[in-house]
C-alpha cells in the first residue's frame, strides 16, 4: 500500500489562485488613496538683498526657466533685467532692443521654444476698480517671442495686462479695457491678434488657456 500523501485541501489553492489571477486586494479598496509624497522647497537663486529681485518666472522643463528681475536703481527705481537658467546655471540674458524702455517686463511660455515677454501696463499692480486705466502712460511697443534661438516681434496694438501660450503659434491676452485677444499663426501664415470675445463690463483679470481652447472666460472679482 503506498504511503498517503498530506496536502492542502483543493478548494483553499484554487482560491489562491484566484486571488492571483484576479488581482483582487484583501482589506482595501479601489477608491482608497495613498497619501501625497512629502515635498520640499529650496531656493534656486536668490539676488543680492534690497538690489536684485525676481518679477517674475516662466518654467519651460525640469533643467530650463527665465525669469525678469528687478534690480534698484541710484534714484530709488527699479530697472528690469532678464536671465535664463540652463544647465543648471542662472545667467543674465540682454532684454531685446524694442523693450529696454519699458518699466515692467512680464513673461509667459508653452516650452523651451515658445517663451514670450511682454510690457505689463499695469506695472504688476491690479488697479483699484474694475476698468481703471493702466498706471502710468503706455507706449506702444511690441512682444517678443523666443523660438528657441531667437527672438521674433509680435505687433501689439492695445496695452496688455497679462498673457498665456498655448503653444509656438497659440496664445491669448487681456488688454487693459478687459477684452480678451486672441493671437493665432495657423499654417505658418501671418500673425495677428483679435479680440477673443465682447464684454459688456470690464471684468477680466487674468488669462489662462489650455491646448484646443477657443473661447475666453470671464472672471468677477
Amino acid at each position: 500500500m503506498g504511503r498517503r500523501r498530506s496536502g492542502r485541501p483543493v478548494w483553499l489553492v484554487a482560491a489562491a489562485l484566484l486571488l492571483l489571477l484576479g488581482g483582487c486586494r484583501i482589506g482595501t479598496s479601489d477608491n482608497v488613496s495613498l497619501p501625497p509624497r512629502a515635498g520640499a522647497w529650496s531656493i534656486d537663486y536668490l539676488g543680492p538683498p534690497g538690489q536684485v529681485q525676481m518679477a517674475d518666472l516662466a518654467a519651460v522643463s525640469a533643467t530650463e526657466a527665465w525669469a525678469v528681475t528687478e534690480k534698484r536703481g541710484s534714484a530709488g527705481s527699479w530697472k528690469p533685467g532678464l536671465l535664463r537658467l540652463l544647465d543648471g546655471r542662472w545667467s543674465a540674458v540682454q532684454i531685446p532692443a524694442q523693450l529696454r524702455a519699458q518699466p515692467w517686463l512680464r513673461l509667459a511660455a508653452a516650452g523651451p521654444r515658445s517663451v514670450w515677454l511682454y510690457p505689463d501696463a499695469w506695472g504688476g499692480v491690479l488697479p483699484q476698480k474694475t476698468g481703471d486705466a493702466p498706471s502710468g502712460p503706455w507706449e506702444r511697443c511690441p512682444a517678443l517671442r523666443w523660438d528657441g534661438t531667437r527672438w521674433h516681434q509680435v505687433p501689439l496694438g492695445f496695452p496688455p495686462v497679462d498673457l498665456d501660450v498655448v503653444s509656438p503659434d497659440d496664445a491669448w491676452a487681456l488688454d487693459a479695457s478687459g477684452a480678451a485677444r486672441h493671437w493665432t499663426a495657423p499654417g505658418g501664415g501671418p500673425c495677428r491678434y483679435r479680440p477673443a470675445a465682447s464684454t459688456s463690463r470690464r471684468e477680466l483679470r487674468t488669462m489662462c488657456a489650455s491646448p484646443g481652447t477657443r473661447h475666453s472666460t470671464r472672471v468677477t472679482p
